[in-house]
C-alpha cells in the first residue's frame, strides 16, 4: 500500500491467520481475506540483556548477555457486521483463531410454519428444525436474534424453543434465518491455539507469531458503535521496513541490492521467507519472495505470491508486501438493540462483556529465545454487566435475585436490522448486589456478575444476526 506519507496513522490495518503448528505462519504473509479494520494497536516487544555480572576489578559492566525476548500486542476495533443473513462476520477469524471460541455455523434458513407460534416458541417447516443444535444454535427473526434452547421435532411442524423471548410473536412465513454464533473450546490443551497477527502499516509491519489472547472485552450501549479490545501474549515479533533499490532491474533479475539489511530480518531462508512489495501504488508494482540476504543482497523469487516480474526504475519503492482487505459491512449503532435479564425486557444505558481466558503460560523454556512458549487453559472467567436506572418492574427484581444468589441470563443485541446484528448471551450470570446510593440524582445501578456454564463450553455465546 503506497501513500505519500510513510507510516501514515490513516494506514493501519491487522491480518489474523490460524497457525496449524504454534508458533509457524502457514503461509509466511498476510492474505486479503483475514484483514480486519482496527480503531488502534500496539505492539511491544523487548530483547533484553544484561552485563557479566562478575566485575573483573573494574566499576564497568563488562560484555553482554543475551535474554529471553518477550512481546505484547493489542488491538481495538468495531464489530462490523456483514449486512447478510447466515453470513460470518470480518472478526471470525479473530474469535475463532484467536480468542479460544468454536463456531456453532449457519445452517438452512427456513420459514415460521402456521400462525402458532409464541414469543418462546417458533413452529418451523418440517425437518428444518433438525439442522439446529438445542442450546448453541441462534436465529434471527424479524430482526431479533435468539439461541435455540430446545428443538422438538416429534411432530408438524418442528418446534423450536427460544430465549430470551421474542418481543413480538412471528408470523406465518417469516423467514428464520440461521445465525452463525460463537461459544468456548476447550480442545486447546491437546493442541494449542495460536495465530499469526500482522500489524501493518504503509511503512512497517510486524509479524507476531504464536499470538495468544490473555485479555478481551467487548462494550456496546451509550451513543456509541459496539467494539472488541483484545491483548494477549505471543512467542515471537519479526519487523519488516521500508527502503528503496537504489540500482532498480529489471525483470528477471534473482539479486536485488537494498538500501538497508534490516528491510527483513536476519532469519530470513527459504524455509522461513518473507515478503516485500516493490514499486507500490504503480503500474510495475510487483510481489517478490525474499529467501536469503547477505547484508544489503537479497535473494528473490519474482511475481510471488503472485504476480509477474516487472522492472523496475533506479530507487523504487521496497515496502512489506501487504494485500488489499477484504472487508464487508458497517459499525453497528447503538440506536437499535435490546437488553434482557431473566427474560424481563430491561432498559439499560452500556452493556460490557469481560474474558479472561484462564491462559496458564509456559514460559522461559530451556533452549527458546522467547519468555512464551506454549500454554494450558486454566478456567475462564467471564463477566458480563450493565449500568441502568432503579426500575421496579425488572431492575430492582434483579437485585432481589442478586440478594437470593439466582442466576439471570443475560440478554445484549445490537441493532435491530437482520444481516446486521450482534448478539451476546450469559444464560447463567450470578449478580452482585449492586450498590445504592441516595441521594438528589436519579439512582443508578450496575449489574456485574460472573457467567458460570451447566454442561460446559455453554457460559457465553456471541451471534452474528
Amino acid at each position: 500500500m503506497s501513500g505519500p506519507t510513510r507510516g501514515a496513522p490513516n494506514c493501519r490495518v491487522l491480518f489474523v491467520e490460524a497457525e496449524t503448528t504454534f508458533g509457524t505462519p502457514v503461509t509466511q504473509y498476510p492474505l486479503a481475506a483475514s484483514a480486519l479494520r482496527i480503531i488502534s494497536s500496539s505492539v511491544t516487544t523487548k530483547s533484553p540483556r544484561q552485563a557479566r555480572e562478575d566485575a573483573f576489578c573494574t566499576g564497568t559492566k563488562i560484555g553482554s548477555i543475551d535474554l529471553k525476548s518477550t512481546t505484547e500486542w493489542s488491538f481495538e476495533c468495531e464489530l462490523y457486521t456483514p449486512g447478510t443473513a447466515s453470513t460470518d462476520p470480518d472478526w471470525h477469524d479473530v474469535v475463532v483463531n484467536l480468542l479460544g471460541m468454536q463456531q456453532q455455523a449457519a445452517v438452512a434458513n427456513t420459514a415460521v410454519s402456521g400462525a402458532s407460534s409464541t414469543t418462546t416458541t417458533v413452529d418451523v417447516t418440517n425437518g428444518d428444525g433438525a439442522n439446529f443444535t438445542a442450546l448453541k444454535s441462534h436465529i434471527t427473526v424479524n430482526g431479533e436474534t435468539r439461541r435455540v434452547t430446545t428443538i422438538d421435532v416429534s411432530g408438524d411442524p418442528d418446534v423450536l424453543t427460544v430465549s430470551p423471548p421474542l418481543s413480538a410473536a412471528p408470523s406465518a412465513a417469516d423467514v428464520v434465518y440461521s445465525a452463525p454464533s460463537y461459544h468456548p473450546k476447550d480442545a486447546s490443551d491437546v493442541t494449542p491455539a495460536g495465530a499469526t497477527l500482522w500489524f501493518a502499516n504503509n511503512a512497517n509491519m510486524w509479524r507476531v507469531t504464536g499470538a495468544v489472547a490473555t485479555s478481551w472485552s467487548i462494550a456496546g450501549g451509550g451513543n456509541g458503535s459496539i467494539r472488541m479490545t483484545v491483548s494477549g501474549t505471543a512467542q515471537e515479533s519479526r519487523l519488516l521496513l521500508t527502503g528503496t533499490w537504489p540500482a532498480g532491474g529489471n525483470s528477471s533479475v534473482t539479486t536485488m541490492v537494498v538500501s538497508n539489511a534490516g528491510l527483513v530480518p536476519d532469519d530470513v531462508s527459504a524455509a522461513n521467507p518473507y515478503y516485500l512489495t516493490l514499486s507500490a501504488g504503480l503500474a510495475v508494482e510487483e510481489f517478490v519472495r525474499v529467501t536469503a540476504k547477505a547484508g544489503t543482497s537479497y535473494t528473490i523469487v519474482r511475481g510471488s505470491p503472485s504476480g509477474s516480474g516487472r522492472t523496475h526504475a533506479a530507487g523504487c519503492t521496497v515496502e512489506p508486501y501487504q494485500p488489499t482487505g477484504t472487508y464487508a459491512g458497517s459499525p453497528i449503532p447503538a440506536t437499535g438493540g435490546m437488553c434482557y435479564m431473566a427474560s424481563e425486557l430491561t432498559r439499560i444505558e452500556t452493556f460490557t462483556l469481560d474474558v479472561d481466558p484462564g491462559i496458564i503460560p509456559r514460559e522461559n523454556v530451556h533452549g527458546a529465545a522467547f519468555t512464551f512458549f506454549d500454554y494450558v487453559n486454566g478456567r475462564r472467567t467471564v463477566t458480563n454487566s450493565a449500568e441502568a436506572w432503579s426500575e421496579n418492574a425488572s431492575h430492582m427484581l434483579r437485585v432481589f435475585d442478586a440478594k437470593a444468589r439466582t442466576a439471570t441470563e443475560f440478554f445484549e443485541q445490537q441493532g435491530d436490522t437482520t444481516g446486521s446484528i450482534v448478539a451476546i448471551t450469559t444464560p447463567n450470570t450470578y449478580v452482585e448486589v449492586p450498590d445504592f446510593a441516595y441521594d438528589d440524582s436519579d439512582q443508578r445501578l450496575t449489574f456485574s456478575g460472573e457467567a458460570v456454564g451447566l454442561l460446559g463450553e455453554d457460559e457465553l455465546f456471541i451471534a452474528s444476526g
